[in-house]
C-alpha cells in the first residue's frame, strides 16, 4: 500500500512530463519525490523515491498472473542488472489491481553500485519469477539525475 500512495505521488507530480511519446522515458522530481517511467497508456514509475531517504523502490511489471498468498502477495528475489554489475535483492510480488498481471517491487540503496552503473549506462535489466524486463536504454543525463537526487 505504500508503494501505491508514492507512485501516486510521482505520478501527480507537477514536475511529471505529461505528454509524452510512447516508449519515452520520463522523468518526475519534485520535493518530495521522483520518479522514472517509460510513459504508455498504463505505465506507472519503474524505479521511484522519496527524496532523501537513500533509496530507490524498483518495481518490474508483466502481464502474467502470479499465485498469491492470503495476503495478497509472494515474496521472491529480484536480479537488477546494469550492464555487469548485478544485485540480487528481496521482493515482494502482488497482482496489479489497476492494469492486471503482476508487479514485483524491491527496495535497494541509492548509493548500490547497480545503480551508479545505470547512472553512467542508462541501462537497468529488472528479472524476477522468471520474467525480465525488456526496456529501451534510459537517456544516460535522466538516469545520472534521477540516481544523484535519490541519493546515489
Amino acid at each position: 500500500m505504500k508503494r501505491l500512495v508514492l507512485v501516486l505521488m510521482v505520478c501527480a507530480s507537477p514536475a511529471w512530463t505529461a505528454a509524452a511519446a510512447p516508449g519515452k522515458w520520463e522523468l518526475g522530481v519534485d520535493k518530495e519525490s521522483a520518479g522514472l517511467a517509460l510513459s504508455s497508456a498504463n505505465e506507472m514509475p519503474l524505479l521511484e523515491c522519496k527524496i532523501g531517504k537513500g533509496v530507490v523502490s524498483v518495481t518490474l511489471h508483466f502481464k502474467r498472473e502470479i499465485k498469491v498468498k492470503a495476503d495478497g502477495s509472494i515474496k521472491t528475489p529480484m536480479v537488477i542488472a546494469s550492464g555487469t554489475v548485478t544485485a540480487t535483492v528481496p521482493a515482494e510480488a502482488y497482482l496489479n489491481g489497476n492494469y492486471g498481471g503482476t508487479d514485483v517491487a524491491a527496495d535497494i540503496p541509492a548509493k548500490a553500485p547497480v545503480l551508479a552503473a545505470f547512472a553512467r549506462t542508462g541501462l537497468l535489466k529488472r528479472t524476477a519469477l522468471g520474467e525480465a524486463s525488456g526496456d529501451p536504454p534510459t537517456p544516460i543525463a535522466m538516469a545520472a539525475r534521477f540516481v544523484r537526487v535519490c541519493g546515489g
